[in-house]
């Protein structure tokens, strides 16, 4: 979001710091799974309800009434619907032209804001690798990145 952010309302981001950014179709997978494919198969099985039982982020929007009346108004074979959608999205968004998963390279470099992109996993998740640091820091204008070694900080 932070992302989105910068580059969409620069005006209102003075600077900008991200860490251990992800990249790549096997981060793209696990974010899809775990954001919108969990929640999917949640209400599937259950119905909206399943969504108060389900992960801890879906469990709190559900203590919210006002999102609670919006789900239920939308319904689930929507909000399913929504979700496998999203879900799709994330999982084709992470290739040519995506240099992190689900953000275009038109959108980093609409980042106006002084940035930086700091590493400290040693890419051993396949997720958060440095190439996703480095995609950013060359798609944002004047950027930085760091990197760090977890095993030496």
């Amino acid at each position: 979001m932070s992302i989105y952010s910068a580059a969409l309302r620069p005006e209102c981001v003075r600077s900008l710091v991200c860490m251990n950014l992800t990249a790549g179709p096997k981060a793209a997978e696990v974010i899809a799974h775990a954001y919108h494919g969990e929640n999917a198969d949640d209400v599937r099985a259950g119905g909206l309800d399943a969504l108060r039982d389900g992960n801890q982020d879906s469990a709190a929007r559900m203590d919210d009434p006002e999102l609670v009346e919006e789900l239920e108004s939308v319904g689930a074979e929507k909000f399913i619907a929504w979700s496998d959608a999203e879900a799709t999205f994330v999982r084709t968004h992470a290739v040519d032209g995506y240099p992190l998963v689900a953000i275009r390279s038109d959108t980093l470099a609409r980042i106006r804001a002084p940035s930086l992109g700091i590493h400290t996993f040693g890419g051993f998740d396949g997720m958060h690798t440095a190439e996703a640091i480095r995609n950013f820091a060359s798609g944002v204008s004047g950027s930085e990145c760091e990197f760090y070694d977890p095993r030496t900080v």
